[in-house]
């Protein structure tokens, strides 16, 4: 209502389609849902009337969502978004003379959440192995488990990519097992699986009841029937083995699913292969990103040898 009330219908919908992914797009307009709701629970009935004062007092209240973490804690990244996301939408509205000034620009964040984070904590090829042993791979969960961990480690895909795998991207190539992986931006990758992701996916796909090429490959777990469902696995329950399993591992690290994304990174970088390399393998845009990456602890130095993530891939990637 406050939008059709100021005229900005059409600038709200130019600024939303100026995302081309549809999940972004869908995030954004959750974020300024968001936004708006608080304006008008606060009566603030204009963005015209909207203060600095104001983008300060709703920012400063966002609080993390239950279940995720992050360097910073999700409410710095919750922030930064949604100060990303006023930001933006004040130049749209004044590029459509609704307004005369951004006064989201003037809003400073505190300096512990105007940086991005650095990506999460790699593991160790020590403290990967004790996490696998403690998950229990004689059980259809455990194998689950395992299988979601290793192809993470295998393929340094991300998470959302993963979870939304079906049957029909697990494919066979000129002899080779590939998985077609749709990543950030609808990015379509296709990469080897190798022995390490193998290792602990085949249990795990012979167990399963069915192997429809739409159904997923990393499904639910129904706690009542305690069986794995047709469904997909959800973010949350992957967050929640992985600090489980990290918690009975003695991994005293903060980490996440994206963890796995980082250490099989951060291993590429430890053999010595060159960014433009593990660039390639992660599907980042910018090499930059890859070399946030680049932060070889002295634990991993010492333990590098022990565990080859990626060599069947490279091999097949060059």
């Amino acid at each position: 209502k406050m939008v059709h009330a100021c005229g900005a219908g059409n600038a709200t919908e130019q600024f939303l389609h100026r995302y081309s992914n549809v999940e972004s797009r869908r995030r954004y307009q959750q974020a300024l849902r968001n936004f708006i709701d608080w304006l008008q629970a606060n009566e603030i009935a204009t963005f015209s009337e909207v203060t600095t004062k104001h983008i300060g007092q709703y920012i400063g209240g966002i609080e993390p969502k239950r279940g995720k973490t992050h360097t910073l804690g999700v409410a710095g990244s919750m922030q930064r978004k949604a100060h990303t996301v006023i930001c933006n939408y004040f130049d749209a509205l004044m590029a459509s003379k609704i307004l005369t000034v951004n006064k989201a620009r003037a809003y400073k964040l505190p300096r512990n959440l105007s940086q991005h984070c650095t990506p999460a904590d790699a593991l160790s090829p020590t403290e990967l192995s004790r996490m696998f042993e403690v998950m229990k791979p004689e059980t259809p969960l455990g194998q689950r488990d395992c299988a979601l961990i290793a192809f993470l480690l295998g393929t340094a895909c991300r998470i959302a990519a993963a979870l939304k795998l079906t049957h029909r991207a697990l494919q066979e190539v000129d002899g080779r097992r590939v998985v077609v992986l749709h990543e950030k931006g609808n990015v379509k990758r296709t990469l080897t699986l190798n022995s390490t992701a193998l290792q602990y996916l085949d249990p795990y796909l012979d167990g399963l009841a069915s192997h429809h090429p739409d159904l997923p490959v990393f499904r639910s777990w129904d706690t009542r029937k305690r069986e794995l469902t047709d469904k997909p696995m959800r973010y949350l329950a992957a967050y929640n083995l992985v600090r489980k399993a990290a918690d009975r591992a003695g991994v005293r690290k903060l980490i996440s699913p994206h963890s796995f994304r980082a250490s099989s990174i951060t291993r590429l970088l430890e053999a010595g292969h060159p960014l433009e390399v593990a660039q390639r393998i992660a599907g980042h845009a910018d090499v930059k990103t890859t070399k946030r990456y680049h932060r070889i602890s002295k634990d991993n130095q010492e333990n590098a040898v022990d565990m080859d993530i990626l060599d069947d891939v490279l091999k097949t990637q060059r």
